[in-house]
């Protein structure tokens, strides 16, 4: 019925051959198949992860490849918790494009920006290579144990398939299987000893998803006037165009722009003078 399927659909099997089920003996079943249409299949590879996850089943990678055009993102990022707060502070307070007079409010804002970010490549070191996987809440080093273990025990029944792999395997799989959940049990047990009434609630249901595995996301959904959902690059684009409109000059009064000159003049003399008095002393 499959092959039928196939061939009057005129869909191709990416499959590349290898076994995606591990069965009780050891032995690689090809029981997952990876449909797609004629024109799609020379751009289309597939791969098997090699990491059961407590199933029979070895995931599958579905890769795609065309001219697509996206933001490479960097496997770096700032460390914040090493961060030399002090330094921040002083490359601000010395920094010429914040102390500079400018007329312009965009300008203005670019040089903020552009003194934050030097101050923060100066101030905040960067974290260097992969991220390492984040856990659920209840994980322990003896779950890393018996995960270790578990395989260990699939690697050595897919090369020799002995009866005695296969119920060391099997072992193996309940122990870790029955970590977790004593891992699961007692973390729930001392989140449910430190709870009182003026509990977030918030903070209760994002752990109860945690533990049930689901991740939370919290977000607004906003739609245009022909009732469609906007996208986030377009209402991140339509929030830019309206804070730039509304942050010109070209919209505020002027005289609201004159008394901001003698506001930021007043500013910067009382500044200049401290500086001078504190370098006096």
């Amino acid at each position: 019925m499959i092959g039928n399927f196939i061939d009057e659909q005129n869909l191709v099997v990416i499959n590349n051959g290898k076994g995606t089920r591990l069965n009780y003996n050891g032995t690689i079943s090809h029981l997952d198949l990876i449909l797609c249409t004629h024109n799609l299949s020379f751009k289309i590879e597939m791969s098997i992860i090699n990491d059961l996850w407590g199933s029979d089943h070895y995931p599958l990678q579905i890769i795609y490849d065309d001219n697509i055009t996206s933001q490479i993102q960097t496997k770096t990022k700032y460390d914040y918790n090493r961060a030399n707060w002090d330094l921040f502070k002083y490359c601000l307070e010395n920094d010429d494009n914040i102390n500079n007079y400018n007329l312009s409010v965009e300008q203005s804002y670019k040089n903020l920006l552009l003194a934050f970010k030097k101050a923060r490549d100066i101030s905040i070191p960067i974290k260097k290579g992969e991220f390492k996987h984040k856990y659920s809440p209840f994980w322990t080093p003896e779950c890393s144990k018996a995960k270790k273990e578990k395989k260990n025990a699939e690697k050595a029944l897919r090369k020799n398939k002995t009866l005695i792999n296969q119920i060391q395997f099997k072992k193996s799989k309940a122990y870790f299987k029955r970590i977790l959940a004593e891992s699961k049990q007692k973390y729930w047990y001392k989140f449910c000893s430190n709870l009182s009434q003026k509990q977030n609630l918030k903070n209760v249901w994002d752990i109860v998803n945690k533990l049930k595995g689901k991740k939370t996301k919290s977000g607004f959904f906003i739609k245009d006037n022909q009732n469609l959902l906007i996208t986030d690059v377009d209402l991140a684009e339509k929030f830019a165009i309206n804070f730039q409109t509304i942050s010109s000059d070209s919209t505020i009064n002027p005289n609201i722009l004159d008394n901001r000159k003698n506001t930021i003049n007043n500013y910067i003399a009382n500044h200049l003078n401290n500086k001078k008095i504190q370098k006096e002393t």
